[in-house]
């Protein structure tokens, strides 16, 4: 069975000893236990949830829930720890990295659906929680997280960053100290610039694929739009320059938002009102997963043919979405429309595009003060 094959591997990853078994029709933990008087007995622990394949996520978050606390107690738990709240770690206690990251994983599903979106959340915290792999078996302490970190990334680059904040979260979990070490190490971390591609290459290569059925449309849009590549498969133009789409923001709940057309020509000329996608989503039914795999061939479909055009090379969807954040900057778009557009803050868009601005500002005022001087030699 495919969902016992998967929890097992989950154990097994995470040094839990016992087996997953299906009883009855529900999911279950064979093992040898301790119990609270001190003898040790061979038995199924239930789970409490179904044998169902949509029940994994909740599988595998309780396992690590009831590991993690069959750890801290030494004995068999009674109740179960999604029965009730887990009492806060006794200090005198020794608790693993292991069973700290099986915390970790529980509270962070606990009381939640585990739906896609969440676990694809937990799979990037897990990619980074990897690291702390060879010292599973450790007393998790800050000394020790705070040199794993250090270790396993350089200063001021995004690894370093990723490291403080989760190996921070997990101190922070399971009520270690000195928990600004670190924010000392972290160092500054400025994300790298996305190239700027000249726009009449742009508009050349969407006049070149425009026709095509799976992705054709969905690059024109991104030019015209500027949503996130993730946002176009939702997206709906309308007719006055306008169209909707459902905003995706990082680490937040989606919600609508209205996208502006930037140049509006060019939604006649890339007939975008004809809207042609293999896949589409609303409010109610985006699947992140889905959405991971589509992007992932569609930017590799749109590199193959950006190769093929002097000056593209290296172009990447996102770039798409950052060439329409200049052109609103160039066409005097008030900023905070642009970034409402764009679905972010009007904080994010000046960080962004402070440097663009700023050049904008230099050109102006250069172009002004060379028509006075010309005006006065008059």
């Amino acid at each position: 069975m495919a969902l016992l094959s998967k929890l097992q591997k989950h154990l097994d990853d995470r040094l839990i000893r016992s087996t997953a078994v299906q009883h009855g029709k529900t999911l279950a933990l064979r093992g040898t236990f301790k119990q609270r008087d001190g003898s040790s007995k061979r038995m199924r622990v239930s789970l409490d949830l179904p044998a169902e394949n949509d029940q994994l996520i909740h599988a595998e978050s309780r396992a690590s829930e009831f590991w993690a606390e069959y750890q801290r107690l030494g004995y068999l738990p009674n109740p179960m720890p999604w029965v009730v709240k887990v009492t806060p770690l006794s200090s005198a206690k020794t608790l693993t990295v292991t069973c700290a990251i099986g915390q970790l994983q529980a509270a962070f599903f606990r009381g939640k659906e585990g739906n896609a979106q969440q676990r694809r959340s937990w799979a990037r915290i897990a990619d980074v929680l990897q690291h702390l792999k060879p010292v599973g078996n450790a007393e998790v302490t800050t000394d020790l997280l705070v040199a794993v970190a250090e270790q396993c990334s350089d200063p001021q680059t995004r690894g370093r960053q990723d490291a403080c904040k989760q190996f921070k979260r997990l101190a922070k979990l399971v009520g270690l100290k000195e928990l600004e070490r670190f924010d000392s190490i972290r160092g500054d971390y400025k994300p790298k610039q996305r190239s700027s591609f000249d726009e009449s290459l742009l508009i050349e290569l969407i006049d070149g694929l425009r026709d095509d059925g799976q992705y054709g449309w969905l690059t024109a849009a991104l030019v015209v739009y500027g949503t996130r590549p993730a946002e176009t498969w939702s997206l709906i133009p309308k007719d006055n320059g306008t169209a909707f789409a459902v905003n995706l923001p990082k680490g937040k709940s989606p919600h609508p938002k209205y996208p502006l057309a930037l140049p509006q020509e060019l939604v006649s000329r890339w007939r975008l009102l004809e809207v042609d996608r293999r896949w589409s989503f609303d409010l109610g039914s985006y699947d992140s997963e889905y959405a991971k795999y589509l992007g992932n061939q569609w930017c590799r479909w749109v590199q193959v043919r950006a190769k093929r055009i002097e000056g593209l090379a290296g172009l990447q969807l996102m770039d798409l979405r950052h060439a329409w954040g200049i052109r609103s900057i160039h066409a005097d778009l008030d900023p905070r429309k642009a970034a409402k557009s764009m679905g972010h803050s009007i904080e994010m868009h000046f960080r962004t595009y402070n440097s663009t601005y700023d050049e904008l500002d230099a050109e102006r005022a250069a172009a002004a003060l060379t028509k006075r001087q010309q005006q006065m030699q008059q």
